[in-house]
């Protein structure tokens, strides 16, 4: 099956004048005859843009029957509601680890959030923080604590995770696992001491790494299209200056910021919306690519296309990967064997679990045009021969 065999009929035209009017606040254009709002709700809500939709419902004169735009107004209320907890959240504790002598770099959703025409219109799912983590790691731990979170990871990996009911998800990265952060411009908060802002070029670069990072690793979708538009329309001048292209080309990235920023062109510049090649992967991509995309990039650029290296190291991850999943195996690594038994049942058992292995099923099985689909994805979006650690 070709991936880019998405449908070209008029839906997708229309999906995406209505979330140019939710961006630009212009007037949506009224819905083609026979248009199927069931099917705009269910589109939308797979790729997290149900909500954006409202505002364009509610300024048009054909609305959707009764159920569909009850809908359409909880995934807003949704929307809105953890906005407001999770802006509060932050606050809270910038203002409480800053106080404390802890110092502070927000990234990806919370910085992008400012930049949409209402932060609820960006949603995330967790809260992503660098924190200074010299001489400061236990003192993080218990302020997140005073605060009443619950730690649910701590010490694994490149980032500690905090919970709070009823939805709050706090991912704070220690400063030293990630130098390619710091090695840019920071500026001060106008209102918090210690907190600190990545500038708009450094920022536009990083979140390009991190959207060509989950391409490679799986896919990427229309919310990835959404960022870079609104990042470029608010600082277009900056974004074309000579250090942005000098970072661009230091992080092999030039070629993949002139796809994304052609697809912003093609979707939310021009009267009628133009979706080429690129543009029907991104709107087929989920937010971050489907299951049998994640396994083909597995199968393709972690095991270069061993189909047995692949299948035993979906049977039997790594050490490190099950260490991060059972802590006991950090103190008893002779258990691993059993442990890998666990998760296999574990995986049986799940929803999730015989998702994954459905998918892996399907991989294997095409395994020659899951990797080539994999490789003409990546030289389509200017990544080919990209591993993300220049």
């Amino acid at each position: 099956m070709n991936i880019f065999d998405a449908s070209k009929d008029e839906f997708f035209g229309y999906y995406l004048a209505l979330l140019k009017s939710a961006l630009n606040g212009s007037h949506p254009p009224e819905p083609p005859c026979g248009f199927s709002f069931a099917r705009l709700y269910s589109f939308s809500s797979q790729n997290h843009t149900a909500h954006m939709l409202c505002g364009p419902i509610a300024r048009m004169k054909t609305k959707p029957d009764m159920e569909i735009d009850r809908l359409f107004l909880q995934q807003y209320a949704l929307a809105l509601s953890r906005d407001a907890e999770q802006r509060r959240a932050f606050e809270e504790i910038a203002g409480l680890q800053t106080q404390n002598g802890v110092d502070l770099l927000p990234v990806k959703g919370i910085e992008l959030k400012a930049l949409y025409p209402s932060p609820e219109m960006r949603r995330m799912a967790d809260i992503d923080i660098i924190y200074n983590s010299h001489g400061n790691d236990e003192k993080v731990k218990r302020l997140m604590e005073s605060l009443g979170y619950a730690c649910k990871s701590w010490g694994g990996g490149h980032h500690d995770i905090f919970c709070r009911l009823p939805s709050l998800n706090i991912e704070l990265h220690r400063r030293a696992d990630y130098p390619e952060y710091f090695d840019r411009r920071l500026l001060p908060d106008s209102r918090i001491p210690g907190l600190y802002h990545l500038a708009p070029a450094d920022f536009y670069v990083l979140l390009l790494a991190h959207n060509a990072k989950h391409l490679r690793s799986g896919g990427l979708g229309v919310r990835a299209v959404c960022d870079i538009y609104v990042l470029r329309k608010h600082f277009g001048e900056e974004l074309r200056s000579s250090y942005t292209a000098g970072l661009l080309e230091k992080n092999g990235l030039s070629a993949f910021a002139g796809v994304l920023g052609c697809t912003c062109k093609n979707w939310f510049e021009y009267d009628t919306p133009v979706i080429d090649e690129t543009g029907r992967f991104l709107l087929a991509g989920l937010t971050y690519g489907s299951r049998a995309d994640c396994e083909a990039a597995i199968l393709t650029a972690r095991h270069g296309g061993s189909k047995s290296k692949y299948l035993l190291s979906r049977l039997f991850p790594g050490a490190d990967r099950m260490k991060a999943r059972y802590r006991t195996l950090e103190r008893h690594p002779y258990l691993l064997p059993v442990f890998w038994g666990i998760r296999g049942g574990s995986v049986l058992l799940s929803k999730t679990g015989r998702r994954k292995a459905a998918a892996a099923r399907k991989v294997l099985a095409y395994s020659d045009e899951a990797q080539r689909q994999r490789k003409y994805i990546m030289r389509a979006f200017g990544l080919e021969g990209y591993t993300g650690d220049k």
